[in-house]
């Protein structure tokens, strides 16, 4: 199961959890890193974002257009990691 964000990934566990599926039965990957992920069982496997260069690129692009340039929009490419836990490892107890 991929999630969005850090808060509905532990939603996610949660309802997981509920119905029997937990990790690593079901693996469960979160975009973008969560500061706890060896607090949670199983640890958390998640994309982790490059959060100072995505701030630096926004930052630069938010002030060419408040400085009224004409360039045109344009899309920005950062590089992500995967960061492998045991949530998608298929290690763990299976039960059910």
């Amino acid at each position: 199961m991929f999630v969005a964000n850090n808060l509905r990934t532990v939603g996610a566990l949660a309802a997981l959890r509920d119905v029997g599926r937990e990790p690593p039965r079901t693996g469960l990957l979160s975009f973008g890193d969560v500061p706890w992920p060896e607090l949670v069982t199983p640890s958390l496997t998640s994309v982790q974002l490059p959060s100072c260069e995505l701030g630096f690129a926004a930052a630069g692009l938010l002030q060419e257009r408040i400085d009224g340039t004409d360039k045109p929009l344009q899309t920005v490419v950062l590089r992500t990691s995967l960061q492998a836990r045991d949530s998608t490892s298929g290690r763990g107890p299976v039960r059910g």
